[in-house]
């Protein structure tokens, strides 16, 4: 099973201080739990009725959230995304927001006649660092969500530029096949031209010729064309990419059970933070109680982490249900030891505030618990999805430049057959079989040889380019540049005849060996090119290039040459190197 990779420390903050960490879906969700728990576990007294209280809590949530708007709209139009005052400005506001709720609700506790004297300082640092806690988490939370949309949309909008750009050279390579097709008839259309203007044959021959040389068009010449563009890409099965951008209930809580339950780190500092105003304003001895908090926190940090080495990978193994009442028991066992941190540490609260308090903590770190875990199990589903379309998008990525490449030699190859072989061919076999036909030979005999003649010429079309290989083609290459540059080339044998199965590759290495050697003479006035190649994947060609030459231009411009290694690379890389020279690196498709 996958991993999730763990949030480094930017990807941390970005998260934590992202666009929504003022957006109301922060703040109300936490408001309205945090007085739901005052509800339970605050003495409001008897004299008031349970409607009173709740018109009380509603009224601190009104004022907190409002303040909590307030002040992140404020800090939204000081601050910069990623600056320290926005993280700064942050933590003031999830602290202060809980505060005030907390001092709102704590003066109409003291209007009891029967409540205890309120410890403002227990008040102001336990709200405000719960606030700290809950506000944080979940503003991580909605922005990783938001961060997740970002990331797919962009691999989905480079999917469908793919897709377009694919398309098109394919649709190219389509064109191609007419274009070979139309130069050979408008050669042959030339060539009829010219003997029947030129003819002093009677109209029965006149119209033999015609017939018959656009016989041997359309059925010599045709289908050699279509043996010239012989592979076929099939864009349709990389185009059916799923388009899921959310996931089933189901799967989520199912993911949460196995994927990553336990946080050993995570929730050992969330309830350190979370106790640390009891020990030291609820205890005779903060210093002690501090201490002791920290052995809980510690316990609570092995007992998790234990779990999450021993347990966690044998839980995909367990039914779902006890996979479900196993992880939860976990988090009872580690957080009913308050009840020993509450009743031998803060030893002045009364017995049934205790008791609430331990129940409130305990649903609390259940909730949080599984938070952590659900959001886990979000992060891994998110993770496949993106992973499988940027897997689609590196597949498209590959049939886009190999289709580029072919396109490119196609052309190449092309522009040469038709204006050095068939053109005149074609002229000379319309000659001959006029002078055939007119000297009274055999109609068929003529249209044999004739057939025969461009038949043998068209196959230049579909037979290999006699190009040299890239060993030979860089010895041509120093030979050509004698006293000017030096090139050497470094590749293995396994990838030397890997080249060799693959003609489009082949040519395009030579293009690029090309390419870089003119422009290290032309532009960077070099003495001494390196080439390297090797297989960086199965079916990725790396070509790195090094020259001792000028340093590139800041503005570099594109030529045509640039052109060409721009559509048929799979990525590309240069920069100046530190002592002087400039190094290249691109990777191509490879079959």
């Amino acid at each position: 099973m996958k991993s999730i990779k763990s949030f480094t420390l930017n990807e941390f903050l970005a998260s934590f201080i992202g666009p929504k960490a003022t957006s109301p879906k922060v703040a109300l969700p936490i408001l309205l739990f945090l007085s739901g728990g005052s509800l339970a576990i605050e003495d409001f007294g008897d004299q008031r009725s349970t409607a009173d209280v709740f018109v009380f809590l509603l009224i601190a949530v009104f004022i907190s959230f409002g303040f909590f708007m307030a002040f992140g709209s404020l800090i939204n139009a000081l601050t910069k995304n990623d600056s320290f005052i926005r993280i700064v400005s942050l933590l003031v506001l999830f602290f202060t927001t809980e505060v005030i709720r907390t001092i709102f609700i704590a003066l109409q506790i003291s209007q009891n006649e029967s409540a205890e004297e309120i410890l403002w300082g227990y008040r102001i640092v336990a709200g405000g660092l719960t606030g700290v806690l809950f506000f944080g988490v979940l503003s991580i939370v909605i922005n990783d969500s938001t961060r997740y949309k970002l990331n797919l949309n962009q691999l989905q909008l480079a999917q469908e530029t793919l897709l377009k750009t694919a398309s098109v050279t394919q649709e190219d390579l389509e064109k191609n096949k007419a274009q070979v097709i139309e130069s050979i008839q408008f050669a042959i259309n030339q060539a009829l031209k010219s003997v029947l203007t030129s003819s002093d044959s009677n109209k029965e021959n006149t119209k033999l010729i015609v017939d018959e040389i656009v016989r041997v068009s359309d059925h010599v010449v045709r289908p050699l064309s279509k043996e010239f563009f012989d592979e076929k890409f099939n864009l349709e099965n990389l185009s059916s990419v799923s388009k899921r951008k959310t996931f089933s209930s189901f799967r989520i809580f199912k993911l949460a059970t196995f994927v990553q339950p336990f946080h050993p780190f995570a929730l050992a500092i969330f309830v350190f933070i979370q106790l640390i105003g009891v020990a030291l304003f609820l205890t005779d001895n903060p210093l002690i109680a501090t201490t002791t908090l920290f052995f809980y926190a510690s316990w609570i940090f092995i007992v998790l982490l234990f779990a999450k080495k021993f347990l966690q990978p044998k839980l995909l193994q367990i039914n779902i249900f006890i996979r479900v009442v196993l992880v939860t028991s976990l988090y009872w066992l580690v957080t009913a030891s308050f009840v020993f941190f509450d009743s031998r540490i803060a030893g002045n609260l009364e017995l049934t505030y205790s008791i609430n308090l331990f129940i409130y903590f305990l649903i609390i770190a259940t909730l949080i618990a599984w938070t952590f875990a659900t959001y886990s199990a979000i992060k891994f589903a998110r993770f496949e999805i993106l992973e499988s379309v940027a897997k689609i998008n590196e597949e498209l990525n590959w049939s886009k430049a190999k289709l580029s490449a072919k396109l490119w030699v196609q052309q190449k190859k092309l522009g040469t057959i038709i204006h050095r072989d068939i053109q005149g061919a074609l002229i000379s076999s319309a000659l001959k079989f006029q002078k055939d036909v007119e000297s009274g030979q055999d109609p068929n005999l003529a249209i044999k040889q004739v057939k025969d003649l461009v038949e043998g010429t068209s196959n230049i079309i579909s037979a290999k380019t006699d190009i040299p290989d890239p060993k030979v083609y860089l010895a041509n290459l120093n030979e050509l540049w004698d006293g000017i540059i030096s090139l050497s080339l470094e590749v293995n044998e396994e990838t030397f005849e890997k080249i060799l199965h693959d003609p489009t590759c082949w040519e395009t290495v030579n293009d690029f060996i090309g390419e870089f050697a003119t422009n290290s003479v032309k532009h960077g006035k070099a003495s001494v090119g390196e080439v390297k190649i090797e297989l960086a994947e199965d079916n990725i060609l790396r070509i790195t290039m090094v020259n001792n030459g000028l340093p590139l231009a800041a503005d570099l411009k594109h030529g045509l040459g640039s052109r060409m290694i721009l559509d048929q690379s799979l990525s590309v890389e240069h920069k100046n190197l530190p002592n002087g020279g400039v190094f290249f690196s691109v990777t191509i498709p490879i079959d």
